[in-house]
């Protein structure tokens, strides 16, 4: 806390966080309800086994997504002005694609027996 602190009060970086008094606190808390809940439905569909098939691969890589890049990002969107929205928003939407063609084909590409 005393690390984050010497940055939140240093001058040079004035721009870079928001004031406390203007942040919107739903977000941050709706960004780790959104982490966890989507952390617990990934728990439950690989807990034996990872999900094989087209759905399968649809559902962890939407939810990988999720917990990886777009919770993260409401949350860091919410307290600092690090970047413009709209070009994390972009950066955001391009690694759940990419995340989730990833692992649609690792889940239905990887089930032939060679």
């Amino acid at each position: 806390m005393l690390f984050f602190s010497k940055f939140y009060f240093d001058p040079n970086f004035k721009g870079t966080f928001i004031l406390i008094t203007d942040v919107f606190w739903l977000a941050p808390v709706f960004s780790d309800l959104v982490f966890t809940l989507s952390f617990g439905v990934l728990y439950s569909l690989i807990k034996d086994s990872l999900p094989e098939g087209l759905v399968g691969g649809f559902l962890v890589g939407i939810l990988v997504s999720i917990i990886g890049f777009v919770s993260p990002m409401l949350w860091t969107l919410s307290l600092t002005n690090f970047a413009p929205p709209v070009l994390v928003w972009v950066w955001v939407a391009y690694y759940a694609i990419f995340t989730t063609i990833t692992a649609v084909i690792y889940s239905v590409g990887w089930n032939s027996e060679d």
